[in-house]
């Protein structure tokens, strides 16, 4: 995963009520939730033990974070610099910069059916609302593949819990393509339905906590 790491490169550097102090270079990521930055004096100067940071991609977008200073020493007397090794705490907020970045997953759900009109699929052995064991694959705040034995159809709405959030909201999702899987198994492209921003905010949130934890390499 290099070429992430190498992509989130820079920084911004906030204090705790949100003023500007400057940019910085993201120099390493050593372990689970830390980062090492090249700070310049002028920021340096003016930085607390406990700030806010943001972590800028071009490709994958922008993540928020409270942090705290663990230890810094000078990096460069020439440049003015100082090397600061800091903790990601709580994160903040997520901003992404491609509209439908994706991200690989594999969830296992159980999806409920519905027509291409809306109505409920009806299981007439069980007398119930028809379900459907998938597995989860591309994810994006857009949409989901879902991977199934089990034969749906274009214009198809499926629905199912997102359990990844607090508290868990649902999801209903239109089945726009298909396509086959090499072990016979089918591949739905699903379209979400009248999410609400918020929902669609948690779902950013999770896509990034994905995409940065293997930045990590965790």
């Amino acid at each position: 995963m290099r070429e992430i790491l190498d992509d989130y490169s820079k920084a911004q550097i906030y204090t705790i009520e949100k003023v500007f102090l400057g940019n910085a270079m993201i120099v390493g990521m050593p372990e689970r939730d830390m980062v090492v930055l090249m700070v310049e004096d002028s920021a340096f100067d003016r930085l607390y033990t406990s700030f806010i940071l943001t972590l800028c991609s071009d490709s994958y977008g922008l993540i928020t974070y409270n942090a705290r200073i663990i230890d810094f020493k000078r990096y460069s007397d020439a440049d003015k610099t100082y090397e600061v090794k800091c903790e990601l705490l709580d994160l903040i907020e997520v901003v992404q910069k491609r509209e439908n970045f994706k991200v690989k997953v594999s969830i296992d759900a159980i999806v409920v059916l519905y027509e291409t009109d809306g109505t409920p699929v009806i299981d007439t052995e069980k007398g119930a609302h028809a379900e459907c064991s998938v597995v989860l694959r591309d994810l994006s705040a857009s949409g989901v593949l879902v991977q199934t034995r089990k034969e749906l159809k274009i214009g198809q709405v499926i629905g199912f819990y997102f359990e990844y959030a607090d508290p868990p909201f649902p999801l209903y999702a239109e089945i726009i393509r298909e396509h086959a899987f090499e072990d016979g198994s089918k591949g739905y492209g699903c379209r979400f339905m009248g999410l609400k921003v918020s929902d669609e905010a948690s779902i950013r949130r999770y896509i990034f906590r994905i995409q940065f934890s293997k930045i990590r390499g965790l």
